[in-house]
């Protein structure tokens, strides 16, 4: 069901992506090169901070990828365990 808000979220959206368009036109023009957001960011001081960011995103990846394994790792040990004390209601 549409709200009765709907089309001023719309409209909002559309001035916030405006807004952002400006943006990337005023930091395109400032930096003559074609990747002038990279260029931006590595001349700003937060490069440290982003650089620290994507490492704690590898560590919660590496995290993820673990908890996914051993979710699998428990999963087939409880099918062990009860196939081999043969503990199946059907059986």
């Amino acid at each position: 069901m549409i709200g009765a808000y709907t089309p001023i979220a719309i409209l909002r959206g559309g001035l916030m992506a405006s807004l952002a368009a400006y943006s990337y036109i005023k930091l395109g023009v400032y930096y003559k090169d074609e990747g002038a957001t990279y260029s931006f960011i590595c001349m700003s001081a937060f490069a440290i901070l982003l650089t620290l960011a994507g490492s704690l995103q590898i560590i919660l990846e590496f995290g993820n990828i673990t908890f996914l394994l051993v979710s699998i790792l428990m999963a087939f040990a409880h099918f062990k365990i009860r196939h081999l004390t043969d503990s199946s209601q059907f059986g």
